[in-house]
Parts: C-alpha cells; structure tokens; sequence
C-alpha cells in the first residue's frame, strides 16, 4: 500500500524530536459530543507527545485547532 507522505514525514520528526507518538482510535459505539471532544484535546496538549487522533465523523463536530502536534483525522466505518 501507498504511505500518507504527510503523516509519514510528521512521524519523522517526531522521530527526530525524540517525541513519542501517541495514537487514539476510541471506536465506532462512542458516541462523542463536542464538551468531550473539547476535554481529551485539552488533556492530550498537557503531554508532551505528538497525537494521531482518529475520530469517527470529524466533520460533525467542531475540529480541535490546529496543533502542529496533533494529527486528527476521520475514518469511514
């Protein structure tokens, strides 16, 4: 298969960062609302890591901002 050159070249620096990479898939039963979305964004900044973050629907809730350290991305069940 094809690798994301974007996702690729992220991960690559945080390699070079020396930062770990912390990867977030809760699922397809949750059923998430903004205040929770909001809540987990607000924690995860706290670490100092780079977060690849899958969230179902993203385009249903309002996005976190943007965040050099996070990689969020939908995903079609």
């Amino acid at each position: 298969k094809q690798k994301d050159e974007k996702l690729f070249n992220w991960m690559e620096k945080a390699l070079a960062d020396n930062l770990p990479v912390v990867y977030i898939s809760i699922g397809s039963e949750a059923k998430w609302r903004q205040w929770s979305i909001d809540v987990m964004y607000e924690g995860l900044k706290q670490l100092n890591c780079k977060v690849i973050w899958s969230l179902r629907n993203v385009e249903e809730l309002k996005k976190p901002e943007e965040n050099e350290n996070f990689w969020i991305s939908s995903w079609i069940p």
